[in-house]
This record gives structure tokens, C-alpha cells and sequence, in this order.
């Protein structure tokens, strides 16, 4: 286990930027998955982007797919209604098209990230390693309620690297963990 540091994001804070991600970014991301969703003639999109920018991993049809789509996943049933994950088949071209939809998508979905990367971006925190900025990663985590926004912050050293935004007030581990554990 790493040690880390715990901030917690001043609620006036948590709700302005919740606001202005809600707003501005929201929206842009839902426009985004839709506009693929309908040029493939997809019923939903899987996104992963633990590690690193998000990916699509899995396009949803609520039918057997085309060609040019690969078969992932038939495991998938929402009420008696199956679905089929899929993802292009790079080895033909229209696999290779859908393959450049997804790309196009993902691309704009870096310029509109997920709320816990685009917060950080805002904070001017990191939220990857960069070996050439030497500075804490900050992991967003919301409190049990939903209402709080808080921060593991890894530290280097023994100190937090990098810098801390105002509107971050420094918690114990114990408040930490009764925020959002128990």
C-alpha cells in the first residue's frame, strides 16, 4: 500500500465544478456516444479509461451485428432482450471504417474527459505519472452520500509534489475512510 495524503474539496467548490462539468462537458460527452451510437446503428457504448485516456471497449447491438464487427460479448440480457458486444474486425474494410468511427470518437471524448479527469485538469493536479513533472497523483473518490468529493494523493518523499489547490482542505486517513467506507 502506498501512503498517501486525503483532501477534501470545500462543498461550494464540489458543487460549482459538479455544475460546470454538468454544463459544459456533460453534454458534449452524451452528443458524442450518441452520434456513434447512431452511425453504426448501436443501441450503447462500454468506455474504460482507468489507466490512461478512455477506450471504447465494447459497442452494444440489441441484434447480431454486421459485417465488419467481431463478436466480444453475447452474454449481456437486459430483461429476456439479449445483447451483442462487439468491436470492429480490423481485417476487412468495413471493420476498418467502424474502427475509424471509434477512433474519431474517442478523440473527442479526451477533449471532453470523464468528471474525476477533467476536475483534476481544472485543479492543476496530476492525475498520471509524468516522469518529466514530478508531481503527487491525485484519485478522485466521492463520500458514501455522493455529496463530497475527496482526494487519495500519493505521496513522493513523504510529501505531497506538486500543488494544492485552495479549495482543498488536507483530512485525516480515519475521516477519509468514514467518508467514504463506512
Amino acid at each position: 500500500m502506498k501512503a498517501c495524503a486525503y483532501f477534501k474539496l470545500s462543498d461550494t467548490a464540489a458543487n460549482g465544478y459538479t455544475i460546470r462539468w454538468l454544463k459544459e462537458v456533460s453534454v458534449k460527452r452524451g452528443e458524442i456516444i450518441e452520434s456513434l451510437q447512431q452511425s453504426v446503428k448501436a443501441i450503447g457504448v462500454s468506455l474504460s479509461g482507468d489507466k490512461g485516456p478512455e477506450r471504447v471497449t465494447h459497442v452494444w447491438f440489441s441484434y447480431l451485428p454486421p459485417e465488419g464487427w467481431e463478436i466480444k460479448s453475447r452474454t449481456l440480457f437486459i430483461g429476456d432482450i439479449q445483447l451483442w458486444g462487439a468491436m470492429p474486425d480490423m481485417t476487412i474494410p468495413a471493420g476498418r471504417e467502424y474502427g475509424k468511427l471509434i477512433r474519431d470518437c474517442e478523440n473527442q471524448l479526451e477533449k471532453n474527459p470523464d468528471f474525476p479527469r477533467w476536475l483534476c485538469n481544472e485543479l492543476n493536479v496530476a492525475t498520471d505519472v509524468d516522469l518529466f513533472d514530478i508531481r503527487s497523483v491525485w484519485k478522485m473518490h466521492h463520500s458514501r452520500d455522493g455529496f463530497s468529493i475527496l482526494f487519495a494523493v500519493y505521496l513522493l518523499a513523504g510529501e505531497v509534489k506538486g500543488p494544492v489547490p485552495a479549495e482543498c482542505q488536507r483530512i485525516k486517513h480515519s475521516e477519509f475512510v468514514a467518508l467514504t467506507e463506512e
